[in-house]
Formats: C-alpha cells, structure tokens, sequence
C-alpha cells in the first residue's frame, strides 16, 4: 500500500471520482479511481489516465465535511517536464477555492506531499486541474489525509 502520512486517516478512499476523461485502456472508471485513492482492491486499474492532454480535471467528493490536513500527489508523466496544476476545495461544487497553484517541472514516480496549515476546513469536494502539462494527464495517487 502506498502511504506517506502516519497521522490522520486517507478520507479518500471514501471519496468518489469524477473526471473530465478517463482512457479506458488503463481500466474502466472504478478500476481507476480503486488505484489512485488507494482502496484495498486495486486489481485491474493502477492509476488514473485522461487519455488527454491538458487542461484536464479530477474531482473527488468526499462522504460529508471534513477538515483536510494533507494531500499527498504521485505523478504519471511522460515526458516529464513543466507542469501546472491547482486544486480547489469547497463545500459545494459549485464554488471552489483555489488553495494551491504547483507550477514547476515534474517527474514520473514523483512525490507531491501538501501540507495545509491553517487547515482547510468544511470540505466536501476537491478538484486538482492540470492546467499544463507535456504529456497527457494522469496520476499514480490522490491520498487526502483529515486531521
């Protein structure tokens, strides 16, 4: 299993996935989203692929409102190269707050850990938005930690 935090609990794996694309080659929908949350049944699909080039989104919505310690990202890319995504968080879809802008050249396999301090209170959704990138859009883990 792939975790990186020691506190809190991986609120993800509760969440449900929706996207702009998926590439059904790399597993249907749910094969996907069982990778990329990291659930314990992730036969079939390992991470999450668009099948697109950017821009292109994820959104995760969460099973009611929680307060978010850490996001922690791996990235699938190939080429590597400059990158831009930004993850909005909200209690309604509707209206999102951007919270974090990662603009900077990235690496498949690498290892995106955000740390919110204050917390990121009363979340329910939480969009991360390639705005960027040289390849098509895809990820090895969305893990989200409460507190």
């Amino acid at each position: 299993m792939f975790f990186i935090k020691t506190q809190g609990y991986p609120i993800s794996r509760c969440a449900t996935l929706n996207a702009s694309s998926f590439y059904l080659p790399a597993g249907t929908p749910t094969q996907q989203a069982d990778g990329l949350l990291d659930r314990l049944n992730t036969s079939g699909g390992t991470y999450f692929n668009t099948g697109a080039l950017a821009p292109q989104w994820i959104q995760l919505e969460l099973p009611g409102l929680f307060n978010i310690l850490t996001i922690t990202l791996k990235v699938a890319q190939s080429p590597n190269g400059l990158t831009r995504h930004q993850i909005s968080v909200g209690s309604i879809s509707s209206s999102l707050q951007i919270v974090t802008d990662l603009n900077s050249s990235t690496t498949s396999g690498q290892i995106l850990n955000l740390t919110y301090n204050p917390i990121l209170t009363n979340v329910r959704f939480i969009r991360l938005a390639t705005i960027t990138s040289p390849s098509w859009v895809a990820w090895q883990k969305f893990i989200v930690y409460n507190c």
